[in-house]
């Protein structure tokens, strides 16, 4: 079995058998393993295996064990012990390839060098040390050899345990457990879940599983589930971390959200009040969608309740009162100078250390004394969480946010609370006077408030406000704009950060990987170079050597050439030549006195030759039979080595061997008996290859049955993955067909809404346009007024002398122009009147924009303090990747540098290296050929003509006793010669006898081949032509009778393919079948879609043009506003240049209305104007409820 690590769960190949972990929901819902094969990867942390079925060793199979009928369990175990057997000797096999090889490649050398040495002990040396030269170590196909015979040896011991267990007691329930292939049901199942691959063959049918190896299996699968839940919890952790910051974006998009619908309530407030005949001005269509995607945004990450935690408890909740006491001094400050902020604060603190929504806690109450701060409020909570889990939540939670607002309680104030400064700060009430209020309080106390403060300072504030208003409308307009746009580019930079940090985490994994492989290579070049290096300096003691050679031999040491390489001298050499003359003058002398001797020893030597001949025909005969028998014995194992698949049992100097020498009868003993031919053996092999061949074509007809059969099953399962994903299209379809729908009347109603905020716009824009016409006609009457009042100024002081005779006529006149400017001045009460109250409502918008805005700037401060911190995370994060990049690649450059000294100093070495091996083989072999020719010459001669000159003075007086030795040498020699050819004899006749007697004993060989009789002794001698003519024996009957054995399991199993073959054709034309079914409801799936297609297209093209209308009508609206804006721009204009006119009237009217009269008017005409108050005091309380009303039909709006 293999283990499989983390990495190789998503590389495993299709149709390997793996054990894996799955739940038994049949036995409680526990953790089991099955078995199954890999039947394709559907991604790399899932695949699809196909699950064997576990064979259940019951009371039926114990009950037919005991009664011996039949044997299952050990008939299981045996084959699985043969199957286990065969992969042992397989490994076994492929080891010694493995091992071969190894020698061959690292002994080739010196193999040349001991090319003569073929001794069995010799071979053995180098085979036990072919692992260890040069420091080679076992390759991975050994190990994985190695590694698989140590699992076979364990699984066969454990195996052959149980089977004599078994037998021994036929009742004991068997620790093994059977898996059995079938075409069962598929499972999907995640890569996570793999333990180990199980060697099991494509075809076997059957895995058996020792107890100790499903103890294993289950040992590795507990340590797997363990590394699985620490992922998980520190998946959790993380999780948690990423809920802890979504509710601080939640808390900070909820104040957003709830301050941006302040800022546009205060906008259509304003807008109402601004005229009685105006409808109010909505915001623009930009800042409409800015706020609908914020809300949404805000609304996706709010879709969060305690109650989906506990789908039980759905709709069960309780509101509960707690209390938290915080032992602050100086609380009382915080309460009274910052209350809002302290009110959200403290509830944003709550839910955050619940875990809570920030709706959940309610009514909450601030008492403030000197041991501290008191806190009392509401907690909605489900009734599955009591109200002590809850204080024991908060009395955990350490409020972090609330502590930090404590120690900044004398800072500048923010939000509402600055609101309610500004506006007593612009309404002139005394700082401080409403500290401690909320808001809303604020808001109710400031409607007592008497408004007759100095008219002419409140008019002044009003313009004021009006000019900040406008402006802080731009800016708040430009802050949506800026606050998406920097949603955006956060996101988008988030996104490119996730990106470049991907790109360098893999670009880094690719460094780390080039110096790892720069570090082998670097290991490996200076291998390289330490074995040049000890070559070079080999062949520097080589050169030494030689120079030590020409010392010894007393030559000078002068250099050599390559071409012209010279051991000794000219001198030296005619000093040798003289010697040599001197000495064959001296061997001249001694053969003319030694041939006189010569003469007597020649009769002597003739009767030794007589005697010699008659001995050499005797051994001649025993020589003939002899040299038969050994050139049949050297044949045949001639024709055993040429096999190439019999084992060689000779003695490896057998093929270097004369036929003249000698055989010790001992060696022929111990060899095998080879009674079989080769031929008789060819013939049996040739069956058996016959056989071989025919297996293999069944095993290919099998195994194209088995891909068409796959392909067949996967062309299934991808037609049922078709048909269920067309159902689901389908489905979806119809739902998106519905939705559409709904959208197509949600649009149409919209469209009907906004043609008729289009027609209210159109007639209010008609009814502006009237009343600038009426503005512009009284300004041109009053600018006629005026320009007739300064005539008659002038005509009256031109004309000062006829004032008495004029009097009564400019008393009418004083009279009529009293009339116009009573007019006027009502008129222009009237005016100040609407002015004023104006300005008393944009006032109290301005006050509620002022607010809204600085809450939008704190949150928009806050944003980008959250966007700089993440920017900052993220480039903290480049930072730390580029700085392991940048030592990635500083450690690259050293090892390239290193690299690149190495092979520079390489290279130096190599071409010294082999320019002194050059150098050095080349002298010192022909060095080596000319010494050892000069000085064998040189000593041959010096030995010969001192061993003439010594010899030849007592030869001839000792040439008789010599002779009488050589004769009874001889005839000891030829006694001796012929024993040994005797036993030799002896031997081979032997042998040939119990050959003839073992084929004889055979049934099937006694009739093939000669001979047919029983054999002579082995006193009786054999014609060498009845040797010659018998067949080469060079096989033994163990060796034929293993091959017959081997033919008939290939006949079995070739009909066992046979019956596979037939099964796999029926199992075939049943997937065809099933196929076909499939495609024709796959086709009529897919005329149902067509169909759902094109009328969801038709629904499209609907919505399509329905938004193009709505966008039209937007455009039609945003048109109509800005001619509306346009519009009051041009009455405001109109209003100063009417409030100059008047200013020029009354200068007038002082100059004129001097009497006494025109006070008692003007008391009149104070009567008349707060009877006019009242009328507008109650024109005003109409209009409140009227913006009430458009309040509340806003909200409905909203909330729909």
């Amino acid at each position: 079995m293999v283990l499989l690590l983390h990495d190789d769960r998503g590389s495993l190949p299709v149709g390997a058998v793996v054990a894996y972990e799955r739940i038994e929901h049949d036995n409680g819902a526990t953790w089991s393993w099955a078995l199954g094969t890999i039947q394709r990867r559907m991604d790399d942390h899932s695949c699809v295996v196909r699950r064997w079925d576990r064979e259940a060793w019951g009371d039926d199979v114990l009950s037919s064990s005991t009664s011996g009928s039949s044997q299952p369990v050990i008939n299981v175990l045996t084959n699985e012990l043969h199957r286990v057997n065969i992969r042992l000797k397989d490994s076994q096999r492929r080891l010694f390839d493995a091992e071969r090889s190894i020698i061959s490649r690292r002994n080739s050398e010196s193999s040349t060098n001991n090319e003569g040495n073929t001794s069995i002990n010799e071979y053995n040396r180098i085979r036990s040390n072919a692992w260890v030269q040069s420091g080679v170590s076992p390759t991975g196909e050994m190990a994985t050899c190695i590694h698989e015979m140590n699992h076979c040896r364990a699984r066969s011991k454990s195996l052959s345990d149980e089977l004599n267990r078994l037998k021994k007691s036929p009742t004991v329930a068997p620790s093994v457990m059977c898996f059995t292939r079938h075409r069962g049901e598929e499972e999907t199942i995640l890569a996570s879940s793999l333990i180990r691959v199980l060697p099991v063959d494509v075809d076997d049918p059957i895995c058996v599983i020792t107890e100790a190896e499903a103890a294993s299996i289950e040992t590795e699968a507990g340590a797997l589930r363990v590394e699985l839940q620490q992922q998980i919890g520190r998946a959790n952790d993380h999780l948690q971390s990423l809920m802890t910051e979504l509710h601080c974006l939640q808390t900070y998009n909820e104040e957003l959200e709830a301050r941006t619908t302040l800022c546009q309530d205060a906008f259509l407030q304003m807008a109402n009040l601004g005229a009685s005949k105006e409808t109010p001005r909505m915001p623009s269509a930009s800042t409409l969608e800015n706020i609908e995607q914020l809300r949404n945004e805000v609304g996706e990450t709010v879709q969060w309740d305690w109650q989906k935690n506990e789908p039980q408890h759905r709709g069960k909740a309780v509101t509960t009162r707690h209390t938290v006491d915080f032992p602050w001094s100086g609380a009382d400050i915080l309460v009274e100078n910052k209350p809002e902020e302290l009110m959200a604060t403290f509830s944003m603190e709550v839910a955050r250390g619940l875990g809570a929504p920030p709706h959940c806690v309610s009514n909450v109450a601030f008492h403030a004394s000197p041991m501290g701060l008191t806190a009392k409020f509401d907690v909605y909570h489900p009734v599955n969480l009591p109200g002590s889990q809850v204080d024991a939540l908060l009395r955990d939670y350490g409020f972090p946010y609330l502590q930090h607002l404590h120690l900044g309680a004398d800072g500048p104030k923010k939000g509402l609370d600055f609101a309610i400064e500004e506006v007593c700060r612009v309404l002139g009430i005394q700082e401080g006077k409403y500290n401690g209020l909320r808001f809303d309080e604020f808001v109710e106390q400031l409607q007592e408030i008497n408004m007759s403060t100095d008219k002419d300072a409140y008019e002044s504030e009003v313009g004021d406000m009006l000019i900040l208003m406008d402006k802080l409308h731009s800016e708040n307009r430009s802050l949506h704009h800026a606050l998406a746009k920097s949603n955006a580019e956060i996101r988008k930079q988030t996104a490119e950060t996730q990106r470049e940090r991907e790109e360098l985490k893999k670009r880094t994994s690719e460094l780390y990987r080039e110096i790892k492989r720069l570090n082998d290579v670097l290991a490996k070049l200076r291998e390289l170079a330490d074995s040049q290096e000890e070559e070079l300096q080999q062949y520097k003691l080589e050169k030494a050597h030689i120079q030590h050679v020409r010392t010894q031999r007393q030559l000078d040491k002068e250099e050599y050439h390559d071409k012209d390489i010279y051991c000794i001298t000219l001198q030296e050499y005619i000093k040798e030549q003289g010697r040599v003359a001197r000495l064959q003058q001296e061997i001249k002398e001694e053969e003319r006195k030694n041939q006189e001797r010569l003469c007597t020893f020649q009769e002597q030597n003739q009767q030794l030759k007589t005697l010699m001949e008659e001995k050499t025909k005797e051994i001649d005969e025993l020589q003939l039979e002899l040299r038969v028998f050994r050139q049949k014995r050297r044949d045949s194992q001639a024709v055993r080595i040429q096999d190439g698949l019999l084992t060689t049992h000779a003695s490896p100097k057998l093929a270097s061997e004369q036929i003249s020498e000698t055989v010790h009868p001992h060696l022929l003993a111990n060899e095998p008996l080879f009674s079989v031919t080769l031929e008789e053996l060819n013939e049996i092999r040739n069956t058996n290859v016959k056989l071989a061949e025919e297996m293999i074509e069944k095993a290919e007809i099998i195994r194209e049955l088995e891909e068409i059969l796959t392909q067949k099953d996967t062309k299934t399962v991808k037609l049922e993955t078709t048909l269920t994903q067309r159902e689901a299209d389908n489905e979806k379809l119809a739902e998106e067909l519905v939705q559409r729908e709904a959208d197509n009347e949600k649009l149409a109603e919209e469209l009907a809404q906004r043609e008729a905020d289009n027609e209210k716009l159109t007639e209010d824009l008609a009814q502006r346009e009237a009343d600038n016409e009426k503005l512009a006609e009284d300004l041109a009457q009053r600018e006629a007024d005026n320009e007739k009042l300064a005539e008659e100024l002038a005509q009256r002081e031109a004309d000062n002398e006829k004032l008495t005779e004029e009097l009564a006529q400019r008393e009418a006149d004083n009279e009529k122009l009293t009339e116009e400017l009573a007019q006027r001045e009502a008129d222009n009460e009237k005016l100040a009147e609407d002015l004023a109250q104006r300005e008393a409502v944009i006032e109290g918008a301005e006050a509620d924009a002022s607010k809204t805005i600085e809450g939008v700037y704190s949150r928009c401060r806050e944003l980008e303090e959250l966007a700089a911190r993440r920017e900052l995370a993220a480039t903290g994060d480049v930072d730390i990747l580029e700085r392991e990049l940048a030592d990635a690649l500083v450690q690259l450059k050293a090892l390239e540098g290193e690299n690149a000294a190495l092979a520079a100093l390489l290279a130096a070495k190599k071409a010294e290296m082999v320019e002194a091996s050059d150098a050095a083989g080349k002298s010192v072999r022909e060095l080596e050929s000319r010494l050892s020719a000069a000085v064998s010459e040189a000593s041959h001669e010096r030995a010969m003509a001192e061993k003439l000159i010594s010899t030849t003075r007592g030869a001839l007086t000792a040439m008789v006793e010599e002779n009488q030795k050589q004769v009874e040498q001889l005839r000891a020699d030829h006694d001796q010669a012929r024993a040994t050819m005797q036993a030799e004899l002896v031997a081979h006749r032997e042998m040939r006898n119990a050959r003839i007697n073992e084929r004889l004993s055979h049934p099937e060989l006694c009739d093939s081949a000669s001979p047919q009789v029983p054999p002579p002794n082995t006193d009786v001698p054999v014609a060498p032509e009845v040797v010659r003519s018998e067949p080469f024996y060079c096989v033994t009957l163990d060796e034929l009778n293993k091959t017959g054995t081997l033919n008939e399991q290939l006949t079995r199993a070739l009909a066992q393919r046979e019956a596979d073959n037939e099964k796999l054709a029926e199992e075939l034309a049943q997937r065809e079948a099933d196929n076909e079914k499939l495609a024709e409801e796959l086709a009529q799936r897919e005329a149902d879609n067509e169909k759902l297609t094109e009328e969801l297209a038709q629904r499209e093209a609907d919505i399509e043009k329905l938004t193009e209308d709505l966008a039209q009508r937007e455009a039609d609206i945003e048109k109509l506003t800005e001619d509306l804006a346009q519009r009051e721009a041009d009455n405001e204009k109109l209003t100063e240049e009417l409030a100059q006119r008047e200013a020029d009237i009354e200068k007038l009217t002082e100059e004129l209305a001097q009497r006494e009269a025109d006070i008692e008017k003007l008391t009149e005409e104070l009567a008349q104007r707060e009877a006019d108050n009242e009328k507008l005091a109650e024109e005003l309380a109409q209009r409140e409820a009227d913006i009430e009303k458009l309040t509340e039909e806003l909200a409905q709006r909203e909330a729909d």
